[in-house]
């Protein structure tokens, strides 16, 4: 295996491990205040994570360095529509996504932004909102901001709050 596939290979692993992380916290969060069933899912949810990232075309044309733009689009294509954590799976985009499934989103948002060392809220507020057509005023938004919520961790208090 050359160096390019090893670094391909734990950047990979290194996001699904982000995620695993991510719907585990959300879940535990989801258990602790009383939906138990649908925060044990999202944990579960998470161990399944992109696996269809490894196989086919997804691994054949989904890498960095892939300059073909039509097989990256036949690989982003192939992903999105086989996993229902994105929007594209749904007949109604985002706007047809069941919960879970927006918690699952959340997450891997998530560990996307941290990867990048972005804000998730600025990224939902600005990209996915245009991307994905919804507002601040779409139930989706109030769903996936209680996900967000949950997630996040509290905003350190300054010295005078203490």
């Amino acid at each position: 295996m050359s160096r390019r596939e090893i670094d391909r290979v734990n950047k990979l692993v290194r996001h699904i491990k982000g995620v695993q992380e991510n719907c585990h916290i959300l879940g535990e969060r989801l258990i602790e205040r009383g939906d138990v069933q649908f925060g044990i899912l999202l944990i579960s949810r998470g161990f399944l994570h992109d696996s269809t990232k490894w196989f086919g075309a997804e691994w054949d044309f989904l890498s960095d360095d892939n300059t073909d733009k039509e097989k990256l689009k036949i690989g982003i294509t192939q992903h999105n529509r086989t996993n229902g954590h994105h929007p594209e799976f749904w007949d109604k985009g985002i706007h047809g996504m069941p919960p879970i499934c927006i918690a699952e989103l959340v997450a891997d948002w998530k560990a996307r932004s941290a990867e990048r060392g972005t804000s998730l809220q600025e990224w939902i507020d600005g990209e996915a909102m245009k991307r994905f057509y919804f507002t601040k005023n779409d139930p989706v938004y109030e769903v996936m901001m209680d996900f967000v919520k949950l997630i996040l961790e509290p905003p350190l208090k300054s010295v005078t709050e203490l």
